[in-house]
């Protein structure tokens, strides 16, 4: 068990070791703070107050925004800071590694190997960087669904300009960027549309395109390369003006995270191998591999084949177990003489 005491309000607890270096939630006055072993007392005629964990919330789950994998926070690795920590497995060899902490400085930082602090968060699946925000306050996600070229990224753009003019003047509130690195895409439209220095000019957004950095993030799971669109992520706060500012402040923060296009790219992928062991009435399909999950349960993987060059769940169907990874099937009771698509 360690000791530790809120540094705002002096509140003691104490607690099971796991949550050395975690971030809590001081139940007496909400203030977020870094859990450290508090220095022994001679005296203490204090109560220990219940811990509240920083989310505060019916679990300490974590839904990442980027791949969308669900996780506990005492999962969520860090991102190195030393120079010499590169190349990390998934990001690739000019990203810092992600690492899962050990060591905490008496600040409540992550070290890293060569003992650097580092206050940037990562996913434990995809392992590209969470704001401390999604960490800290429950979030409300909008994807902007529609047919390539019909307008979504001037309809998004649009929308966010008004609601940052309409939040303060009519409901006291405040919208701004969690992380500038984020949004920069979506401010640049907005400087297009409505900071413009020649506003009798018409102006074009550049195209969404479906790959790049600019809008989304690749990474390599199980070998595979993946791009994974990137959020545009906000924080939406109450003013001081707001009638429930004292009273509710924390329960009226949120986040909002923004998609600029729709969720195709988070859709399992699976790629189909080679037949193979070909006999009279049967053949083997080997190779097959299901490489991303989109954030899904896997609840059955298997091929579908027929005589026809599209085949559906409608046709001949065999299951081979649930999940990533590869799997073989064995194909049966065929026709002599016929041509199988699979």
């Amino acid at each position: 068990m360690i000791k530790f005491s809120c540094p705002k309000c002096g509140a003691e607890y104490e607690t099971e070791d796991s949550f050395l270096g975690r971030k809590v939630l001081c139940s007496e006055c909400e203030h977020r703070f870094y859990a450290n072993p508090a220095p022994e007392r001679k005296e203490d005629d204090r109560q220990t107050p219940q811990l509240v964990q920083y989310d505060k919330g019916p679990s300490t789950y974590i839904t990442c925004p980027h791949c969308w994998k669900r996780f506990d926070f005492k999962d969520i690795n860090y991102i190195s800071r030393h120079l010499d920590l590169l190349n990390d497995p998934i990001l690739g060899a000019d990203a810092q590694k992600r690492f899962l902490p050990v060591k905490f400085s008496a600040q409540g930082m992550a070290i890293d190997e060569r003992g650097m602090e580092c206050p940037d968060m990562a996913c434990p699946y995809c392992h590209l960087k969470i704001p401390e925000s999604v960490v800290d306050l429950p979030s409300s996600i909008f994807s902007i669904v529609g047919a390539p070229s019909c307008g979504k990224s001037y309809f998004l753009t649009t929308m966010l300009w008004q609601i940052r003019q309409c939040l303060p003047k009519c409901f006291e509130y405040n919208i701004g960027d969690v992380d500038a690195s984020f949004n920069s895409v979506i401010n640049e439209y907005e400087s297009l549309l409505f900071m413009n220095n020649h506003p009798d000019q018409i102006v074009a957004l550049p195209k969404t395109e479906l790959q790049g950095s600019g809008y989304t993030n690749q990474i390599m799971l199980n070998g595979f390369p993946v791009d994974l669109p990137k959020p545009f992520i906000f924080a939406l706060t109450p003013k001081a003006a707001h009638p429930r500012y004292e009273s509710g402040r924390r329960e009226l923060e949120r986040n909002i995270i923004l998609y600029d296009k729709t969720n195709v790219d988070l859709l399992p992928r699976i790629t189909t191998g080679e037949i193979g062991d070909t006999l009279a009435l049967s053949a083997k399909v080997s190779g097959n591999d299901v490489t991303f999950d989109g954030g899904h349960e896997i609840s059955a993987r298997g091929i579908c084949y027929a005589t026809h060059q599209t085949p559906t769940l409608e046709d001949s169907v065999i299951i081979a177990g649930t999940g990533l990874g590869e799997f073989s099937v064995n194909m049966r009771n065929l026709t002599k003489s016929t041509t199988y698509y699979v």
